[in-house]
């Protein structure tokens, strides 16, 4: 198979033998990135494959010289966001997740970017972790203990000694301020925060 900068030109002329090549190649990563967010396999298809229509029909302006790994990539990145943003989820528990954190930095780092970037997935996740950390001490604990931890509100009050209602303040506080601390770091990603993190 030619290299990519050679499919690239190519695929620029119109080429559809190029454009299967580069589909072919980059499609099993696609959708192992998609997957880690999207859970449904069909919906997965359906935005990786959009992926591709949107390259396709952007074809006459693709530059040879630009990684066609990381295009694809900030293209299913913005799919997945979009379709997140507007299926939005129920679950507001956030899951930090080590295994699941190094499948994202794994396939972004090594498959679409390079040893040399940092991906926006473990900026996120250690901003979070550090928004955590800049929490109160009660809303920290209480937010660590129900949103982490997964124990019921109702647990926590009485581990803690406190009412259900002064647990549903600190939660409700702890998530705006993390999510204030988010936005302030990742202004283009503030939709999205909004969602998960209600």
């Amino acid at each position: 198979m030619q290299t990519k900068s050679g499919l690239t030109t190519k695929l620029a002329k119109g080429d559809p033998v190029a454009f299967r090549d580069i589909f072919n190649l980059l499609y099993p990563r696609m959708m192992g990135y998609c997957k880690l967010f999207v859970k449904d396999h069909f919906q997965a298809e359906d935005l990786v494959q959009d992926c591709f229509v949107q390259l396709w029909n952007k074809r006459e302006s693709l530059d040879p010289k630009r990684n066609i790994d990381s295009l694809l990539f900030v293209m299913l990145r913005n799919h997945c966001l979009n379709f997140l943003r507007d299926n939005r989820l129920d679950n507001t528990t956030i899951e930090l997740n080590s295994q699941h954190i190094s499948e994202v930095q794994y396939l972004y780092h090594l498959d679409f970017i390079g040893e040399e970037e940092k991906p926006l997935e473990e900026h996120l996740i250690t901003s979070l972790k550090e928004a955590i950390d800049n929490l109160p001490d009660r809303q920290k604990e209480v937010f660590l203990k129900t949103k982490v931890g997964g124990q019921s509100q109702k647990e926590v009050a009485t581990e803690l000694g406190i009412t259900v209602k002064a647990i549903e303040k600190n939660v409700a506080a702890a998530k705006k301020r993390i999510r204030d601390e988010l936005a302030r770091k990742f202004p283009t990603l503030a939709v999205i925060l909004l969602f998960l993190l209600q």
